[in-house]
């Protein structure tokens, strides 16, 4: 992505780190999923996902992915 277009690159990872943030901030924001322990979140405005745990108070990003294609 970063190759075909560095603008739009730069503010999806903006985004994600920023969703990171809040997710730390409140780790039940996330939508449990079947693994134990592990949640789902929508990095808005983006079509990604993040999928994550809280590992000792920690969060563990365990997947960042594309959730959606281009039309």
């Amino acid at each position: 992505m970063a190759s075909d277009d560095p603008v739009t690159a730069s503010a999806v990872i903006a985004r994600v780190d920023h969703s990171v943030e809040l997710i730390s901030l409140q780790p039940e924001i996330g939508t449990p999923i079947a693994a134990p322990g592990v949640r789902r979140y929508p990095v808005p405005n983006t079509g990604h996902v993040l999928t994550y745990r809280l590992v000792r108070g920690e969060v563990r990003v365990l997947r960042w992915y594309r959730a959606r294609r281009n039309t």
